[in-house]
């Protein structure tokens, strides 16, 4: 399992969206690869709110990642401390929300798995 943070930017002012993106891979016995995909809105504190939106890709989990992060790099809306896996990060950035108050990755990542269990 993999987890990539996002905070994008919306059109209202000032308005921020918080956005979880949770992957699990499985190899089937041909070695074929299903990706499945989860994308949880959250709150400001990361905590995910609501009904979350799953689909399935046919990518490693690593490439899909990496492509995803290249993204949302260019566009400043990843936030790495709500990433796990760094190395998949692009080179040389980093980037925090500072108005969460939980530094850990491991500890986020530990809340996020929580929540997406307990609904």
């Amino acid at each position: 399992m993999a987890l990539t943070g996002l905070k994008l930017k919306t059109n209202i002012d000032s308005v921020e969206q918080r956005v979880f993106i949770l992957t699990n891979e499985d190899v089937n016995e041909e070695g074929e690869i299903t990706l499945t995909v989860s994308v949880a809105h959250c709150d400001n504190s990361w905590s995910p709110k609501g009904e979350r939106l799953q689909y399935y890709r046919t990518e490693s989990e690593k490439d899909f990642h990496v492509a995803l992060r290249k993204d949302a790099a260019e566009k400043e809306h990843l936030i790495t401390q709500m990433s796990t896996n760094p190395e998949w990060n692009p080179e040389g950035y980093i980037k925090a929300d500072e108005e969460l108050e939980i530094k850990d990755p491991a500890q986020a990542f530990n809340k996020v798995l929580k929540n997406f269990k307990n609904d």
